[in-house]
């Protein structure tokens, strides 16, 4: 809530818009600081900016509004809501200003806290390879002792380590000391290892977040993190929506047992699993050598992702889920011959429990409105045995490869049909030409089934011609980044 004591009258309130009642001005703050880039982002140059030229200071929202004058200042400051993103890269060093003036300008509002200790994956680096240096183990322990005070704030919390050892050395002791608050406000819990185990494989205790204590968690994400699979609210806090879990090693993983409670106690919406999920094992035993778990119905699931899998794991793990509601899938498969998926996915789905005798056998493909094939290696008829069953389906995304050019062409037309896919209207594209996309675009139009919008990489060979043709026949079309091919929500 905006503090809205008297701000002092002057000559500033001859600008119209200093004329505006303060709780207004502070809500045209909150939609600026909202719309912008997160904090820290990379400086680009202004346009028409020499690219010799030094790039120009790139600030925080909040903070270019706060510098604007008196007035705006003062509001801003009295605005909590405008400094609830607490975050610390690797960039920073101690004793970490920023920070503490968010936390302590952010007053009692939940906040998000997000700290990286080296650069992401998809970071850019200088031209020679380097960058700043990773934070510290004595940095990183000082930045949690700064936010543990305000941990019952905690709405999100995302740590990216450069090693496992920063996590056995300073997350879990700052935040295991009593008497620290349960953060009943948590809602997303991100844990992610650049290196898992400092490259060694050594055996490190899995850890139990927090105490086991989460009730309100709604998203968690583990990247190269050993988990306590068997903690509360994993498995019995009925609140997460969604479940991330990437790289962790075969003894690591949970049995298929474990997974199952995971995804059976909670409305799961979101499952993306690349390099993890349950540890395989034979039908009907968990791997431990339990009873199996059986089929899990995930009625709420709408987006799976499933990437760095072998077909054996992939294929056992469709065949243990019911996925009646799926709406989106995302398959990064190489390195493998995967037919058989394909035949699997056409096939009628999982179903729980058995349908009557006499209904009609359901395909998981049906209710499908958005797929992504990254490299799908397999047999030169399986695009047409996935097209025919994609009867919902409004955005497709192709990431060539080693994925087969009859995915692509396929699009436009084929077989006994005159154009497939008729509901599709956003495609997405890398590995493929202007001359290409337009000859596809062309064909669809002319057989009653125009594409509304087509987007594709950056670096794509696109003519002059083609782009402008393109441009002219469709509401829209844009170069994209790889990264944003990759994780989607480009519409």
């Amino acid at each position: 809530m905006t503090n809205t004591k008297a701000v002092d009258k002057g000559p500033i309130f001859a600008c119209a818009i200093n004329r505006l009642p303060v709780e207004l001005l502070s809500y045209i703050f909150k939609i600026g600081e909202e719309s912008d880039s997160p904090p820290d982002r990379e400086p680009t140059p202004t346009d028409g900016a020499s690219p010799q030229d030094p790039p120009p200071p790139d600030l925080p929202f909040q903070v270019l509004v706060s510098h604007v004058c008196v007035h705006w200042r003062t509001v801003a400051l009295a605005t909590p809501a405008l400094w609830t993103e607490v975050y610390v890269r690797y960039t920073k060093r101690p004793p970490f200003d920023q920070a503490a003036a968010w936390l302590s300008r952010s007053q009692n509002l939940p906040i998000d806290v997000a700290i990286e200790t080296t650069p992401l994956p998809d970071a850019s680096l200088d031209v020679d390879g380097s960058g700043p240096a990773p934070m510290s183990d004595a940095d990183l322990t000082a930045v949690l002792a700064l936010l543990a005070p305000h941990i019952a704030r905690w709405r999100a919390f995302e740590l990216h380590v450069a090693c496992y050892h920063q996590l056995e050395t300073c997350f879990l002791p700052v935040l295991s000391v009593p008497p620290l608050p349960v953060p009943v406000q948590l809602e997303v819990l991100v844990v992610a290892v650049a290196v898992s185990r400092d490259g060694v494989q050594q055996h490190f205790p899995p850890i139990t977040f927090f105490g086991g204590v989460l009730p309100r968690m709604k998203a968690f994400t583990a990247i190269g993190v050993d988990v306590e699979w068997g903690q509360d609210w994993l498995v019995g806090g009925a609140s997460l929506r969604s479940i991330d879990l990437v790289n962790h090693r075969a003894k690591t993983r949970p049995s298929w047992n474990a997974f199952a409670r995971i995804l059976s106690a909670s409305p799961v919406e979101t499952l993306r699993v690349y390099d993890s999920g349950p540890q395989w094992c034979r039908p009907g035993t968990d791997g431990a050598g339990e009873a199996s778990y059986g089929i899990v119905e995930l009625p709420s699931l709408k987006v799976m992702e499933l990437g760095c899998l072998s077909l054996g794991r992939v294929t056992g793990l469709l065949s243990r889920l019911a996925t009646p509601s799926l709406k989106s899938l995302k398959l990064h498969l190489n390195e493998e011959d995967f037919t058989d998926l394909v035949h699997q996915l056409v096939a009628p789905t999982t179903r729980l429990p058995p349908p009557p005798p006499r209904s009609s056998p359901l395909c998981a493909l049906w209710s499908l409105e958005d797929l992504t094939l990254c490299e799908l290696q397999c047999d030169s008829h399986c695009a047409a045995l996935l097209y025919r069953e994609l009867r919902s389906i409004r955005r497709i995304t192709l990431h060539m490869g080693a994925l087969g050019l009859e995915f692509f062409q396929l699009v436009g037309c084929g077989g006994e049909r005159s154009t497939w896919l008729p509901t599709l209207q956003t495609l997405r594209t890398s590995g493929i030409t202007g001359e290409m996309m337009r000859a596809v675009v062309a064909i669809r139009r002319r057989n009653g089934y125009p594409l509304r919008a087509v987007y594709m990489e950056i670096g794509a060979r696109v003519r002059g011609e083609d782009e402008e043709w393109l441009r002219g026949d469709l509401e829209r079309f844009a170069f994209v980044s790889a990264y944003e091919l990759a994780v989607g929500g480009i519409e």
